[in-house]
């Protein structure tokens, strides 16, 4: 992990691998986070595929700035939502003390993701797909004249107890 000792490392580290993350069917890079590792809570904003706008959370809520882990790919500072699923080998959380490094954007913890890299010579293709529809199970009758309106209307009011509508039709 990022060529740091153990003896040098103060805190809790959770490291999750690449082959957990791609076996799994998610639709953005956060989901991955989610029930995976200890001590981290990722509220999913919204269910639309690459907008999810999850909040990530290391350990609770702190009170510098956003209360969202920092969040480092490759090196920079980056969010999860942009990233592939498929393209992460590894993410590691860092807790407590061993965050202190990122200085004090990193209160929250910091989450850190390394992509997966081509090497000289080789060439890999992967190809994934899926496939869906949707339909109703029941569509509604709908009204397309006013007599049959009114007189349903009418209809609803006498059900009501209410007064029938002045107009007759028919």
């Amino acid at each position: 992990m990022w060529n740091t000792k153990k003896a040098t490392l103060t805190g809790s580290v959770s490291v999750m691998k690449g082959d957990a993350v791609s076996n799994r069917p998610i639709t953005n890079a956060s989901q991955a986070l989610s029930g995976q590792v200890p001590g981290v809570w990722v509220n999913q904003q919204s269910g639309q595929p690459g907008r999810d706008g999850a909040s990530i959370r290391v350990r609770g809520i702190g009170t510098i700035g956003t209360s969202d882990a920092l969040v480092i790919i490759d090196g920079i500072v980056g969010s999860l939502g942009a990233l592939n699923a498929n393209d992460i080998e590894s993410i590691s959380v860092l807790k407590d003390a061993s965050a202190a490094i990122y200085g004090s954007r990193a209160a929250n913890g910091v989450i850190l993701v390394q992509t997966k890299r081509g090497a000289k010579g080789k060439v890999k293709i992967d190809f994934s797909t899926s496939y869906g529809t949707q339909t109703a199970t029941k569509l509604p009758e709908m009204i397309t004249n006013s007599v049959d309106y009114m007189n349903l209307y009418n209809q609803a009011l006498v059900n009501q107890g209410a007064p029938k509508f002045l107009v007759r039709l028919r």
